[in-house]
């Protein structure tokens, strides 16, 4: 772990700037570049380009990182391991957002001061006041026009323009679910997450969620809680299948004033019986992440395979634990979205392919 983050981060998001990585990449089109790749921001990256080919270009001089995302790199997304930053071909093309979260912490500065005109929105982190002096950003904030500070989430996220005020973009002030979970150990131990209706699902994946979802979506799930009451939130419909009789109350107590949400109590055979019945491609996501003590959730997520849309989502959480780590993933696109230190049991979401 970088060492100001030892100080700084230890009750805060490390993907704190992702909701503004989702603002402004959903808001513009054109090139983006990243310098620095990460669990957090090189998969949501490639998830937001994705649908429609958005080039994207992933720079970083650390091998680890480069080799922890290699897997991301496609027609659209190009990946360089490079060992010096000098090195990186950031000034012969006119970015569309550029997001600058690389080390060491003084070379930020460098890449911003190339950006400054070649690139229309720069998103950099790690920028409330007493970071200042490990990067300096106080040193470029005068060489632009515009500037937009998002607070709501430490570390600080901040948006540099020469040619479009980013806060023009926040019509909704930047609204997310993470914004209203108290810390990140909250987060991990899935504390508040009935009282607050999120998923207890990692960081990542629950700000890709938000950009994947709609209105329209019929949502499958097996293991109820937080993630009830979003889907009841932000879609048309949730199915929940529950086998612990604890979580089973919990929720359906809190889902009493939801219209379009049902859960369900049984046991495992009882529960696969039921999903046998609905239509083969009828749901647009699926949710995988029951009890594993009264369960295999493999059993449940291959069930769940024909009833699924072409197109439609698969999210497992503990992906490698469980018995999932058996799922055949051969005609998904795989997001695998982790949090520092639980390396294997963060989250993916599977797009069904064919």
């Amino acid at each position: 772990m970088r060492h100001w983050q030892n100080k700084l981060q230890r009750k805060s998001f490390y993907g704190s700037h992702m909701p503004v990585i989702v603002r402004v990449v959903e808001a513009t089109e054109g090139p983006i570049l990243e310098l620095g790749m990460g669990i957090y921001s090189t998969p949501l990256l490639d998830l937001l380009c994705h649908e429609s080919k958005r080039t994207l270009i992933s720079y970083d001089d650390d091998p680890t990182w480069f080799a922890e995302n290699k897997e991301w790199e496609s027609d659209y997304h190009k990946i360089f391991l490079i060992d010096n930053y000098d090195k990186a071909d950031i000034e012969s093309i006119r970015w569309c957002v550029a997001l600058v979260d690389h080390k060491p912490a003084l070379r930020r500065i460098v890449e911003i001061k190339r950006l400054k005109d070649a690139a229309d929105y720069i998103i950099i982190h790690d920028t409330e006041p007493e970071c200042d002096k490990f990067f300096k950003y106080s040193r470029i904030y005068p060489l632009f026009k515009y500037r937009f500070d998002y607070t709501r989430c430490r570390p600080h996220t901040t948006i540099l323009s020469n040619f479009f005020d980013p806060g023009k973009l926040y019509k909704q002030a930047m609204k997310t679910i993470i914004t209203e979970i108290p810390s990140h150990e909250v987060l991990v131990k899935g504390a508040e997450t009935l009282t607050i209706g999120y998923p207890w699902l990692s960081l990542g994946a629950i700000l890709a969620l938000e950009h994947v979802v709609n209105k329209d979506f019929k949502v499958l799930e097996f293991g109820s809680g937080g993630s009830t009451i979003f889907w009841a939130k932000n879609c048309k419909s949730v199915k929940s299948f529950e086998t612990d009789p604890r979580w089973f109350s919990k929720t359906k107590k809190i889902l009493e004033s939801y219209k379009n949400a049902k859960i369900t109590l049984g046991t495992q055979e009882e529960i696969l019986k039921a999903v046998s019945t609905d239509p083969d491609s009828h749901y647009d996501l699926v949710l995988v992440d029951s009890v594993p003590s009264r369960n295999r959730r493999l059993l449940f997520a291959n069930a769940a395979v024909p009833k699924l849309k072409i197109g439609g989502w698969l999210v497992i959480d503990n992906y490698n634990r469980f018995s999932m780590n058996d799922f055949n993933y051969q005609e998904w696109k795989v997001y695998t979205y982790d949090e520092f230190g639980w390396e294997g049991q963060g989250t993916r979401l599977c797009k069904k392919i064919k």
